[in-house]
């Protein structure tokens, strides 16, 4: 279990503490069956926000961690199976999919997410980091592969996201434009066979997938204690089967989820419904 302490700041003050929500339950759920190794990074926060191409000293900072985390998932990946908990989708995606790509070569994403994750600087409204990793590992933005000096790119015909919902209007015409293929929440519900259809139509047989999850995917009826809450989200038992479907004829190499908000009132019962949700889905992985 790989914690992995990264905040982009405001709006998601507290989210370099979320992996400590996961990790003990976690452990004590899969220790007996799994030979666990627990490894800490330290609690890093982004405070800046990227309305340009500008490399400021935070985000310098910023790039030095996610080397770091990369060349612990490298290193997990060469004999284990990684397994990263918290940080948002930027650095689980970027420092997974970079990571990941030097003992592998080619890598699918299985991405569920209420959101895009999409935007560049030139596109957002928030200048939230989280928010453009996607971006970064597809090469829509550049700035974050020359930092890492890393020339990995995922291919678009690489990338599936699932259960998104909410989009910036901006973000929505750069996906357009893109060709990457994207699930509702709704297509998931209605359509009984939609993942077996969508692993035929894209091709996934025979690959090495990184699934990551964003909470927010799941519906705040269920799951509360979310940065962003947007509703008519998945349900646990929905996504369970969803990632056992993936699982059935697919080769998954690795795993992340970012972490809650600490300071929910319910984000530790929450924290222990998603460690034996992880518990559960890792366990026919591994």
């Amino acid at each position: 279990m790989i914690m992995n302490r990264f905040s982009s700041g405001e709006p998601l003050n507290g989210i370099e503490k979320g992996p400590d929500l996961y990790v003990d339950p976690l452990y004590n759920l899969i220790h007996g069956e799994f030979k666990v190794e627990v490894v800490q990074l330290p609690p890093i926060l982004f405070h800046c926000k990227l309305y340009r191409e500008e490399v400021t000293s935070e985000l310098v900072e910023v790039i030095k961690y996610f080397k770091e985390l990369m060349a612990i998932i490298c290193k997990s990946a060469e004999s284990s199976f990684p397994l990263i908990l918290g940080g948002d989708c930027c650095t689980s995606n970027v420092a997974s999919l970079m990571g990941l790509a030097k003992v592998y070569g080619e890598i699918f994403l299985v991405h569920f997410d209420a959101h895009g994750d999409y935007n560049t600087p030139d596109t957002t409204i928030t200048g939230f980091l989280g928010g453009m990793g996607l971006a970064a590992l597809t090469g829509e933005w550049k700035l974050i592969q020359k930092l890492m000096q890393n020339k990995y790119t995922l291919k678009k015909e690489n990338l599936l996201i699932l259960g998104c919902r909410d989009l910036d209007p901006n973000e929505k015409v750069l996906l357009r434009k893109s060709g990457i293929r994207i699930t509702s929440t709704r297509e998931l519900t209605s359509k009984r066979y939609i993942i077996r259809e969508l692993m035929d139509e894209l091709k996934i047989k025979n690959k090495k997938i990184h699934v990551h999850i964003d909470p927010d995917v799941l519906d705040p009826v269920n799951v509360n204690s979310m940065h962003y809450k947007v509703p008519n989200g998945l349900t646990l038992k929905k996504l369970t089967k969803i990632i056992q479907e993936i699982l059935r004829k697919n080769h998954v190499v690795s795993f992340s989820i970012n972490g809650l908000n600490p300071l929910e009132s319910k984000a530790k019962e929450d924290a222990l419904k998603i460690a034996k949700f992880i518990a559960e889905t890792t366990s026919k992985i591994i």
